[in-house]
């Protein structure tokens, strides 16, 4: 009966470091999920651009041009609002407004160097920053205001959505099988 006792016992203090194991392991997880990431505060916008720029590549106006002159093979994303690329943008941009970068199925290449057009409060440069953040580690901003590039390179100025009308022709289906 003794034997039975001890048995018991031993058994008892098994299913608690089973149980406690497993509730360990959960506190260190939930702990280090809530914790991660870089903490990090600001006062306002400014300030949050001001420290991007710091870990985002800039590209100059005249930089750019020369990659389309060059035909460079890019990505050119237009994070302001569609209004604001209705009313001109590059041609071949792709608009992206800021808020729905990172979910849009619009951009997926992340070997193509990408290029990001914003306005001038610092959204190209957060839209850059998220984008490094997502893989695409040849990302910059471009590193003057939409005012500029207008009138520096107004030549690189296309209206309205950019998109050519397709017309798709009506195909009789073979028959048969």
């Amino acid at each position: 009966m003794f034997n039975w006792i001890r048995i018991h016992i031993k058994i008892k203090k098994m299913k608690h470091k089973f149980i406690f194991i497993p509730v360990l392991c959960a506190a260190v997880c939930i702990f280090f999920s809530c914790s991660s990431g870089t903490g990090k505060t600001f006062e306002n916008v400014t300030a949050m651009v001001e420290a991007e720029k710091e870990n985002t590549r800039a590209i100059g106006a005249a930089d750019l041009n020369s990659l389309i002159e060059e035909g460079c093979q890019m990505q050119i994303i237009d994070c302001r609002e569609e209004s604001d690329y209705l009313a001109g943008h590059i041609p071949g941009a792709v608009n992206i407004p800021r808020g729905i970068l990172e979910f849009s199925p619009k951009i997926s290449n992340r070997r193509l160097k990408t290029i990001v057009i914003g306005n001038d409060e610092g959204s190209a440069v957060l839209a850059a920053a998220t984008l490094k953040k997502l893989k695409y580690f040849d990302s910059f901003y471009l590193d003057c205001s939409w005012e500029d590039w207008t009138k520096t390179f107004p030549e690189l100025i296309e209206e309205g959505s950019g998109k050519e009308e397709v017309i798709l022709k009506k195909v009789k289906a073979p028959e048969g099988c």
